[in-house]
C-alpha cells in the first residue's frame, strides 16, 4: 500500500511540474508575439490572403485573355504577361512551401500581381494590336476593307 502511495504521489509531481512549464496561449498579457502566432485568427487570415492572392492571379489571366481574344495584346504581349504570371506563381509556390504565408510574402506577391495589372493595362491601351481584320483573319499587313 505504501508502493501505491508513493507511485501515485512521484507520478502527480511529474504532472504537475510538466504542466507547469506550458503558459497559457489565450492570455492577452505576456508575450504579443506568442498570443498572435498561436490564436485561432492566425491560420484563417493565412487562408484568406492566400485565396485573395490567387483571385487577383485569376482576374489578371482572365484580363489577358480577354485582351488577346479583343485583339488588344499580340501575341508577344500575350507571351510576355504569361511569363510574369508563371514568375509570380512560382514564387508563391515556394513561399508556401512551409504550408503558410506570412504578412510580408503575401504582401509581396499582391505587389507584384499589382505591377502585372498595370503591365495589361499598359499592353491593353497602347496601339498595338494584333493583325487581325473585322472577320478575324490574320491580315499580316494587308488592310481587308470591303
Amino acid at each position: 500500500m505504501k508502493k501505491l502511495i508513493t507511485l501515485i504521489a512521484v507520478m502527480t509531481m511529474i504532472v504537475s511540474t510538466s504542466m507547469a512549464q506550458y503558459q497559457n496561449r489565450n492570455n492577452r498579457g505576456g508575450d504579443v508575439l506568442a498570443s498572435t502566432k498561436y490564436s485561432k485568427n492566425y491560420g484563417k487570415n493565412n487562408k484568406s490572403n492566400a485565396r485573395e492572392i490567387n483571385s487577383f492571379q485569376r482576374q489578371a489571366r482572365e484580363s489577358i485573355a480577354q485582351g488577346i481574344v479583343a485583339g488588344t495584346i499580340n501575341s508577344n504581349e500575350a507571351k510576355r504577361l504569361l511569363e510574369v504570371a508563371e514568375r509570380i506563381e512560382a514564387k508563391e509556390n515556394r513561399f508556401l512551401r512551409n504550408g503558410r504565408l506570412t504578412g510580408r510574402e503575401s504582401n509581396e506577391l499582391k505587389r507584384d500581381i499589382d505591377s502585372l495589372n498595370k503591365m495589361i493595362r499598359r499592353e491593353i491601351r497602347d496601339r498595338d494590336v494584333a493583325n487581325v481584320d473585322r472577320n478575324n483573319r490574320y491580315s499580316r499587313g494587308v488592310n481587308y476593307r470591303r
